[in-house]
């Protein structure tokens, strides 16, 4: 039979989930990748960590993500978690675009997904939330990617398509990555070395 879940981990941390050894005191962050309207499958895992309420109790716990993810950890950290999550499945579900939308309208629908699911009075809760430590990932358009005609993006595109299939890390190039961040420092990913973008706190203004 196949298996439902496939784990991949380093060795250490493998040996320990495979003997049983794994609590949900050595979660430390939690991921949440930008995959559209994929992130629906995660929905029954998010609902049930919630419902559980097992991260955090020991130490904070670092919610990453971006697009869909931010979304989902959006959620997560407000003060009736569980419904604020319902009415963003909702919400983005019945979202619609065809042709004739443009990055305004699109921009504006995505807008009011999250002032249907995030009250102005629920941000501070979420900022100060003792048990999740937001992360949210936004790319910078540089250069001829910030141009709005096709006639500069399209070749932009190409050769940040070609870079990313052979090196990644030549992204930096084209996008800066910036992380906004709650909590009194940001999180330890971009702290490390390698890190070369931006960080911004979360606060009132940019939440939304």
């Amino acid at each position: 039979m196949e298996q439902a879940i496939e784990i991949s981990a380093g060795g250490n941390i493998y040996e320990k989930i495979r003997d049983g050894m794994l609590t949900f005191d050595d979660i430390s962050a939690v991921v949440g990748p930008a995959v559209g309207p994929r992130w629906f499958l995660a929905a029954g895992f998010d609902m049930a960590l919630m419902r559980a309420d097992v991260l955090g109790k020991k130490y904070p716990v670092t919610l990453a993500g971006a697009s869909a993810g931010a979304l989902r950890f959006a959620a997560w950290a407000q003060p009736e978690p569980e419904h604020a999550y319902r009415r963003l499945v909702d919400s983005y579900s019945g979202l619609s675009f065809t042709r004739r939308d443009t990055p305004a309208t699109i921009q504006q629908a995505l807008a009011d997904v999250i002032d249907e699911y995030i009250e102005d009075d629920a941000v501070p809760f979420a900022l100060a939330n003792r048990k999740y430590r937001l992360a949210f990932t936004v790319a910078r358009a540089r250069h001829l990617l910030r141009f709005d005609t096709g006639l500069f993006q399209l070749p932009a595109l190409v050769a940040t398509g070609l870079c990313n299939i052979f090196s990644p890390r030549a992204l930096s190039l084209f996008f800066q990555w910036v992380v906004f961040y709650s909590g009194y420092q940001p999180p330890a990913f971009c702290r490390r070395p390698e890190f070369r973008g931006l960080t911004i706190p979360l606060d009132q203004a940019n939440f939304k």
